[in-house]
């Protein structure tokens, strides 16, 4: 697969030098795919992901505009565009809810995601599409993001070495878990899944607020470990918004506890065995709960996640939890905020 040059810092991101689009062989059909833009107060970004989307070089079937019970003017805009565009309004139940609803909706062979603070990359569908006639086996593709950050810093998500040795013909992973432990990340807004999928691994779990696209992919990956996935930007990843469905600066303790006891047994319950890619990523997981919860001082959370998923972690990391799980909450919330919601337990693993 083809690379594209080099980009210098602030440039536009574009596809010159990238991997081609393959032509569709005599008899081939484009495949359809419906489009899912959950929205939350999102009045002066909707347009723009909705245009991102519309004008694709591959077109989708359909876009459907979940308003999730705005308050602003983001039913204004959502009723403001023609076909393909739909704009659905449902009373507020969280991103999960939004992205239910388009899902039930959905008429297209694939389903794809996009938040509205966010936008697509003119070739984002063609692209995935190209990965998905090399390999009619894969269910679901992922790709790569560009970052935009407060001041308007843009950094490009770079797989390492390692990840980049895990693709399979430039553009496919055996084992998400496998992608997933050694840093591959996959944004909902670059994720398209075959709609059949969710007929047999279900919804969206909506009591999880933050966290369910997660818990979406590792129910898809424990059925269907194989992803594809396009080494190159498709999308970008607004990070300055703070206010829409999915960038909610909130504790995540309850978020995080049933994400966790869905997927990874227990201490009685762990099956003993030489450690796995899933083992190795849910070890990530726990860790970055225990981060969460002493940046808010969420101390019982930290107490039962280490007393259910305490032996997961390493040695140092242990001990050291385990200690500030007894500092008071004031004390811990001040030292992750010190640290950049780090704390302790990082440092000490920094210098192994």
């Amino acid at each position: 697969m083809g690379r594209s040059k080099p980009r210098q810092a602030g440039e536009q991101v574009t596809f010159e030098g990238a991997m081609e689009s393959l032509p569709l062989a005599e008899g081939d059909v484009q495949p359809t795919v419906s489009v899912v833009i959950p929205a939350y107060n999102v009045a002066a970004t909707l347009a723009r992901a909705v245009r991102s989307v519309t004008g694709q070089t591959s077109r989708p079937l359909e876009v459907f505009v979940v308003d999730d019970g705005s308050t602003d003017g983001t039913a204004d805009v959502g009723r403001g565009f023609g076909p393909p565009v739909r704009y659905i309004r449902q009373d507020n139940g969280g991103a999960g809810a939004a992205r239910n609803r388009g899902v039930t909706e959905a008429r297209g062979e694939w389903v794809a995601f996009l938040d509205a603070d966010d936008w697509w990359e003119p070739e984002h569908l063609a692209r995935q599409f190209d990965v998905v006639r090399r390999h009619p086996e894969l269910v679901w593709v992922a790709g790569r993001c560009v970052n935009v950050w407060p001041g308007g810093a843009k950094t490009v998500g770079l797989p390492s070495e390692g990840c980049r040795k895990l693709l399979e013909d430039g553009c496919w992973c055996r084992d998400y878990y496998e992608a997933a432990a050694a840093g591959v990340q996959f944004p909902t807004i670059v994720m398209l899944i075959r709609r059949r999928v969710f007929d047999e691994v279900g919804l969206f779990d909506a009591q999880i607020r933050s966290g369910q696209d997660r818990d979406m992919w590792f129910r898809i990956a424990d059925r269907f470990p194989a992803i594809g996935y396009v080494d190159e930007p498709i999308a970008v990843y607004d990070r300055t918004a703070a206010g829409s469905l999915t960038r909610s600066n909130r504790p995540r303790g309850a978020d995080d506890w049933r994400l966790l006891t869905k997927h990874v047994p227990q201490r009685s319950q762990r099956p003993n065995g030489p450690e796995t890619p899933r083992d190795r990523h849910f070890r990530s997981i726990i860790a970055r709960s225990l981060r969460n919860a002493a940046r808010f001082g969420d101390q019982q959370h930290l107490a039962r996640v280490l007393a259910a998923y305490g032996d997961r972690l390493g040695t140092a990391q242990r001990v050291v939890w385990g200690l500030v799980s007894h500092l008071p909450s004031g004390v811990v919330r001040l030292a992750a905020k010190g640290y950049g919601a780090t704390v302790v337990p990082l440092r000490v693993r920094r210098r192994k």
